[in-house]
C-alpha cells in the first residue's frame, strides 16, 4: 500500500453530486423565489443554564440604503454555557418596515467551545425571514427551540 487513495473518475463524480445535493438540502427550499428586503448584522449575547436568555442589537439596512437599529431579547428552551454571536445575512419577504419587528423563531442545535461559525434561518409570524451567516465565541451547548423579539429603537 503506497498511503495514496485512488479515486476513479466515477467517484470523483459520485461525490461532486453528493456535495451539489447537500448543498441543495442546506439552503432554504424557496430562498431564489423569495423577495430580497434587506441585510441585516446582529451582534448578540447568550447565556443559558437549562433556560437561556439573550439580548443584542443589530442594523437592518434597507434595499435603499437606510439603516435602522433595533434591540433584540429572547429566550433559548435548553442550553448551558455563555457565547457572544455576531451574524449576518438577508431579509426576505419584509413588505414594509414595520414587518421587521416581532418575534422570529428557529428550532437548532449549537454547540461552541472557542469559537464556530455556521446558518441560522429565521422567520417571524409576519412572513419575514431572515437567513444568516453566524459566528459564535465562547462555550455553550444550546438544543431546542429559539425565539428572539426584535423591536426597532427609536
Amino acid at each position: 500500500m503506497n498511503g495514496r487513495l485512488d479515486i476513479t473518475d466515477r467517484q470523483r463524480v459520485e461525490i461532486l453530486a453528493l456535495a451539489l445535493v447537500g448543498s441543495l438540502v442546506l439552503m432554504p427550499s424557496n430562498a431564489r423565489a423569495e423577495k430580497k428586503s434587506g441585510t441585516v448584522y446582529i451582534n448578540m449575547t447568550q447565556v443559558a443554564f437549562i433556560l437561556g436568555v439573550q439580548w443584542g442589537s443589530g442594523v437592518l439596512t434597507t434595499p435603499s440604503g437606510k439603516k435602522y437599529k433595533f434591540k433584540i431579547s429572547g429566550l433559548q428552551a435548553v442550553g448551558i454555557g455563555a457565547s457572544k454571536l455576531e451574524a449576518s445575512g438577508r431579509v426576505y419577504d419584509m413588505k414594509k418596515r414595520k414587518n421587521f419587528e416581532g418575534t422570529y423563531m428557529s428550532f437548532k442545535t449549537d454547540a461552541a467551545a472557542g469559537g464556530g461559525a455556521g446558518y441560522l434561518s429565521l422567520k417571524n409570524s409576519r412572513g419575514v425571514k431572515m437567513i444568516l451567516e453566524s459566528t459564535l465565541q465562547g462555550v455553550s451547548l444550546t438544543v431546542g427551540g429559539n425565539g428572539m423579539d426584535i423591536k426597532f429603537e427609536d
